[in-house]
């Protein structure tokens, strides 16, 4: 179970999950230790997971937009990817766009911006989506 932090585009939770669960710890130990139990104590916990997690509305618009692609439309983006896009940077990610607008222009009204920029929220670095 992934305790509700799960990716809407990977569907992998459980290691947000385990590190949602150290957040939680700290934020509780310091709780504890300085004897403040108030909301805005407590509220350490949510600041932290969502600086360290994807955002999560973002990820679910892209994964919208992929879903609404065909199967060709599919395979043109892929085409348009290189192997590794881990190191890539602005300005390489933009000719991805390009390269893929320039190929199939009807994608642009499919939104297929939000769904390209779903992947990069990817952090298979660290939690293995």
């Amino acid at each position: 179970d992934a305790a509700g932090f799960t990716s809407p585009l990977f569907e992998g939770g459980s290691h947000l999950a385990l590190k949602s669960a150290v957040f939680a710890a700290k934020t509780a130990s310091k709780s504890i230790s300085e004897g403040d139990y108030t909301s805005q104590r407590l509220s350490e916990y949510t600041r932290l997971w969502r600086a360290e997690f994807p955002p999560y509305d973002k990820i679910l618009r892209g994964k919208s937009a992929l879903f609404d692609l065909s199967d060709d439309e599919m395979s043109v983006m892929a085409k348009c990817f290189p192997n590794e896009m881990s190191n890539m940077g602005i300005s390489g990610k933009a000719m991805v766009g390009i390269k893929l607008l320039l190929r199939k222009p009807g994608l642009y009204s499919k939104k297929i911006i939000p769904a390209m920029l779903a992947f990069g929220y990817s952090r298979a670095k660290y939690y293995g989506w």
